[in-house]
C-alpha cells in the first residue's frame, strides 16, 4: 500500500529525516556532520556502507520550487573535498522528481565513477516515499499513524506528529 506524506517543513528535522533513511537503507550508522554554521563540504551526514565505503547524505528541503542544475553541480563540487574520500553520494530532495535532472545527475555519476571519485543519485520526494513505506521505524519518529485512506487509490495520507 502506497502512503502519502506531508513534506517536513524544517530543515534540521529533514536533514535528521534523511539520516536516519538513508541509514536504515543502507544498514549502516550514518553521522550529523558537524552543526549548523560549520562548513560541511557539501555533506549532511556521512557513515561507512557494508564494504566499509564512505557515503555522504545532502539533504535539501525545498517548501515551493525544485532543486537547479546549478545547485546539484555545487554540491557535489563540495562534496569532493570530504575527508575521507566518498565512494558514494546522496542528495535527498523534497523538491518533485525532474527528468532533465535525473539525466544529468547520472552523467556526472557515470564521469565520477570513471574517474575513481563518487557516485551520485539524487532522490526526490517520490523516492524518499518509497523509502518511507520501506523503513517504518524511521517513519514513525516522523509521522503519527495513518488517519485517512484515499479513496480507490490504496494510498493513505499521514499527519506529522504534533501537526
Amino acid at each position: 500500500m502506497s502512503l502519502i506524506y506531508p513534506h517536513l517543513d524544517d530543515s534540521r528535522r529533514f536533514e535528521d529525516l534523511c539520516r536516519l533513511l538513508m541509514g536504515a537503507e543502507l544498514n549502516t550508522i550514518l553521522h550529523a556532520h558537524g552543526r549548523p554554521g560549520q562548513r560541511q563540504y557539501g555533506v549532511d551526514s556521512y557513515g561507512q556502507d557494508k564494504d566499509l565505503a564512505w557515503v555522504g547524505v545532502q539533504a535539501k528541503l525545498r517548501l515551493s520550487g525544485g532543486l537547479t542544475w546549478s545547485e546539484i553541480k555545487e554540491e557535489i563540487q563540495m562534496a569532493r573535498c570530504f575527508q575521507p574520500k566518498l565512494r558514494r553520494y546522496f542528495i535527498l530532495t523534497t523538491a518533485p522528481v525532474n527528468i532533465t535532472l535525473q539525466e544529468q545527475v547520472r552523467k556526472i555519476s557515470d564521469w565520477h565513477v570513471k574517474r575513481n571519485l563518487f557516485a551520485v543519485d539524487v532522490l526526490s520526494w517520490r523516492a524518499i516515499s518509497d523509502l518511507l513505506d520501506k523503513h517504518p521505524r524511521v517513519t514513525r519518529q516522523f509521522y503519527a499513524l495513518p488517519i485517512l485512506p484515499r479513496s480507490g487509490a490504496g494510498e493513505l495520507l499521514l499527519n506529522r506528529p504534533g501537526a
